[in-house]
């Protein structure tokens, strides 16, 4: 049985499409950022109760911590520890109400490590999908701390300078105007 010219367009057109589905998947998980894309998952009223993960690249899952296959279609509280997916899960509603990307710096801090701060970009598309990248930025995070505390206390001895003295004024007679005195 011979094939039709059609038949052979579309086989060609799906191996070409399967093509650039690998290729940036590739290119995804080549990534140092990492990469999520969250359906929301609605109740019977509509309501979006969760996300659930359709598709994240290998960065984003060495940093949940889980290979990629065991992932996807779980639901956010699921994957993100329950402090950090109600941030999560807020940030995702606000890319969606207002229709456009949102971008917001979350920190956490587990027992036995240092504190982590992630950049997250969170993009919406269609009425109930959201892509998300987020990028570890724990180091700049600490150096701008360290470097804030520099520049506000004495390297040898701790103490406050006067920069430091002169913000600590200001707030404290602002707080006193405040209340009347």
């Amino acid at each position: 049985m011979r094939r039709s010219a059609k038949e052979a367009e579309k086989d060609a057109i799906s191996a070409a499409r399967l093509e650039a589905l690998n290729l940036i998947s590739d290119a995804l998980d080549a990534s140092e950022d990492g990469f999520a894309i969250w359906k929301a998952a609605k109740d019977k009223s509509g309501l979006v109760e969760s996300f659930s993960l359709l598709l994240m690249n290998s960065t984003g899952a060495d940093a949940a911590g889980h290979p990629q296959e065991e992932l996807v279609g779980k639901l956010l509280t699921e994957i993100v520890p329950v402090e950090e997916s109600k941030g999560l899960h807020k940030l995702f509603m606000k890319a969606l109400t207002l229709g456009h990307s949102v971008k917001e710096t979350v920190s956490a801090e587990y027992p036995g490590s240092a504190p982590i701060a992630y950049e997250n970009t969170v993009v919406p598309f269609g009425n109930d999908l959201v892509f998300a990248t987020y990028r570890d930025v724990s180091e700049s995070a600490t150096e701008r701390n360290r470097l804030l505390w520099l520049s506000e206390h004495d390297a040898l001895t701790g103490i406050a300078n006067r920069s430091k003295l002169q913000v600590s004024l200001e707030q404290t007679v602002l707080e006193l105007a405040k209340r009347g005195f």
